[in-house]
This record gives structure tokens, C-alpha cells and sequence, in this order.
């Protein structure tokens, strides 16, 4: 493992050589909400409080364009739009990729979502009904304990029960055990509940992003960073690391069970 770690330190050179996504300003944007796109329309993001509001989207394949598709209501708000492949690691891959870039510079907030909500959903509804002051008071809620509610959090909290064990398609119990020993230093004997936000729909404050080393972000993105297989079962030669013959893919299902424990230095006490 210690060769591995090596291996990923060694990449941040590599990443200032290649990086092609400029260091960005967030001005007296709050919030930054990070969009997997793919396909859906984005409307829905209007109902974010646009004053303190910036936006950076990912577009993940061929079906949307950054010129020609972004709502005219948050066009002025979209501090960047990044046109790329389809990877098999999707929104999780949309993630560690904006969190690598911007390590030096990371907002104070960060929303990270989907094309695949509407203003209907209830985080988002109760984000737009907030006063200046109202939204004030939620980003400092959000600063102190970010991922006990649904408020806080912006995300919808699920909490498996019982189920540590690997047990195939969305569980991968053994390589999620695997990558908290190994990479965050985790005592996971005797755990048998799992606790994440679902969907890898969360707000994460920049203090809990750097609570873990930039080295674990890069390990993620190359997990991530393989095209996407054709089957489940499938790893390509473009998978940079592989363990247990898990694909990108897989490592997509398995992170969105782990972002919690990334992100949360008090992970094991909300078991």
C-alpha cells in the first residue's frame, strides 16, 4: 500500500502539467453547487438563492453543450462549464475531479448534484423559501455540523442497517472496508451499519473536504477515471487502479456508500 500511496503522491505533478481547468474566483458566492450533467434540463437550479449562488457544471457525453444548453436564468451564475467524456465513474468521478482542481481555491460551500432533481424536491424548496438572513444563519448551521440533517446536509440521509457484508451489485462491503483501512485510516472490525447521503447529493464545507489529504482525492479520481465498461463485470484497460477486478463503475456504486466517511471526522459516532 505504501507503493500506492507513493504512486498518487507522484501525480500531482503530472496534474499541474495537464490541468486544463483555469483556478477560479467565487466572489461572494457562498455556495457553489457542482451539476453532473447528462441529459435532463436545468431549469430547477433557478431556485437557488442566485445572490449567493454560483454554479459549475460538468457535462458528462455528447448531449448537451455548454454554448447552446445552459438556462438563460443561471447563465450570468455559471462560473464554469466543462464539456467531457461519459466516465464510468459519473457524478463521483464530477466530484474528486472539481475537488483535485480546485484544492487551492475551494469554495466555501460546495452542493455537489445531479441533472436529476426538480424544483420539487423538498431540499431545494427549503433552500428557496430562506431570507437573506434565514440563509445566513443555514450556512453557519451548515459550517458547524453539516451532515446530521437533511437542512444541513441538503441531502436525503440513509442509514443501512445490519448489512456489512459483500454482497454484490450496490454493496461491495469488502471494498468499501478495503478503502477506509486503507486510505482513512479507519478501524472498520465489528461495523455492520453504513451510514451515506443518497445519491451523492450533499453540501460539504471546505473544512471537511481538507480533513483528508489531497493524495486520498487522487487515489478516488483514478479508480474513477476508466471509460465506461460495457458490462458491470467489465474492466477496461483505461481503469487506472483496480481492486477485487471492480471496475469504475463499481467504484461509482461503492463511493456514493462512502462519502460520508470521507467527509465526516465524526463518521463512526453517527453509526
Amino acid at each position: 500500500m505504501l507503493k500506492l500511496f507513493l504512486a498518487c503522491t507522484l501525480l500531482s505533478a503530472a496534474y499541474a502539467r495537464r490541468d486544463p481547468i483555469a483556478k477560479l474566483s467565487w466572489g461572494n458566492s457562498d455556495l457553489v453547487v457542482v451539476v453532473t450533467w447528462h441529459s435532463r434540463p436545468l431549469d430547477w437550479l433557478s431556485v437557488f438563492p442566485l445572490e449567493h449562488t454560483a454554479f459549475v457544471l460538468y457535462i458528462k457525453g455528447e448531449l448537451k453543450k455548454c454554448n447552446a444548453d445552459i438556462p438563460v436564468a443561471i447563465r450570468s451564475k455559471v462560473l464554469q462549464c466543462i464539456e467531457m467524456e461519459n466516465f464510468g465513474g459519473r457524478e463521483a468521478h464530477s466530484m474528486v475531479h472539481f475537488i483535485v482542481y480546485n484544492w487551492h481555491s475551494l469554495p466555501h460551500l460546495t452542493h455537489f448534484d445531479l441533472d436529476v432533481n426538480s424544483a420539487s424536491d423538498e431540499r431545494h424548496k427549503n433552500l428557496a423559501s430562506l431570507t437573506p438572513t434565514e440563509f445566513e444563519t443555514w450556512v453557519e448551521g451548515v459550517e458547524t455540523d453539516p451532515f446530521r440533517t437533511i437542512d444541513t446536509c441538503m441531502c436525503n440521509i440513509v442509514l443501512e442497517k445490519g448489512i456489512w457484508k459483500d454482497d454484490g451489485h450496490y454493496g461491495y462491503y469488502n471494498a468499501m472496508s478495503w478503502f477506509m483501512e486503507t486510505f482513512l485510516e479507519m478501524n472498520t472490525t465489528g461495523v455492520t451499519n453504513v451510514r451515506w447521503p443518497s445519491g451523492a447529493q450533499l453540501v460539504v464545507p471546505k473544512w471537511a473536504v481538507r480533513s483528508r489529504p489531497i493524495t486520498v482525492y487522487r487515489v478516488i479520481l483514478e479508480l474513477l477515471s476508466g471509460r465506461m465498461p460495457s458490462t458491470y463485470n467489465t474492466v477496461t484497460e483505461d481503469t487506472r487502479l483496480v481492486h477485487k477486478n471492480l471496475a469504475t463503475l463499481h467504484w461509482a456504486h461503492i463511493l456514493e456508500r462512502l462519502w460520508f466517511s470521507i467527509f465526516d471526522v465524526a463518521y463512526m459516532d453517527s453509526l
